[in-house]
């Protein structure tokens, strides 16, 4: 991180950071901050959201309290990876 979404003359889009805590009790905390740069203009766009988790193995899928989506990762050398739109997102303590 940051990872660039998309940036042209006057304008950026970023992801700058991100946590998830996962809890033993199967449940999730995910918290990070998006900042839009427009014409040197700055704008942080804070979040955060929490669900429930199951895992299956290797296999992890969490399951978020603000709009009931779903996403999958899986568990591979100590890291969880989630495939998001042709992204792979790694995740490491």
């Amino acid at each position: 991180m940051p990872f660039i979404f998309e940036e042209y003359a006057g304008f950026k889009d970023e992801w700058v950071s991100e946590t998830i805590t996962i809890r033993d009790n199967g449940t999730f905390q995910q918290e990070g901050l998006f900042r839009v740069t427009q014409n040197g203009v700055v704008t942080n766009d804070p979040y955060s959201d929490n669900g429930t988790y199951s895992r299956n193995g290797t296999n992890v899928t969490f399951r978020f309290n603000s709009d009931g989506s779903s996403a999958t990762a899986t568990v591979d050398n100590g890291a969880l990876i989630v495939a998001l739109d042709g992204v792979s997102l790694i995740y490491r303590r």
